[in-house]
């Protein structure tokens, strides 16, 4: 999933809020499945990641990530970027990892 929006012309600070939640079926000890967020330019191109996560450290709860993204968008001001969230799941696995995406929030001071 994806949310955009336009850096500001001007600000102090920019933080990403937004709750995580994660759980497991699987046994192993292994990073099967897999979640990241990160921020990224119209194009594509990753500007900064925002948290990478696995199977191995699900947190069985809703948790709040809140990331200063500021001196990463200072050369995008007035530009549009988008934070996307993606998870994976290994194939020919039976137990499955959920990840949840909840709240998200772009604040700019």
């Amino acid at each position: 999933i994806w949310q955009t929006f336009t850096v500001p012309a001007t600000y102090s600070t920019i933080t990403i809020t937004y709750w995580w939640y994660s759980d497991t079926g699987k046994p192993s000890k292994l990073c099967l499945d897999t979640f990241n967020s990160q921020l990224q330019t119209s194009g594509g191109t990753t500007i900064q990641v925002l948290q990478s996560a696995c199977n191995t450290s699900v947190s069985n709860a809703w948790v709040a990530i809140t990331v200063d993204v500021s001196a990463a968008l200072a050369s995008y001001k007035g530009q549009t970027v988008t934070i996307l969230f993606h998870g994976t799941n290994a194939s020919n696995r039976f137990q499955t990892t959920d990840f949840y995406i909840d709240d998200v929030t772009v604040t700019a001071q």
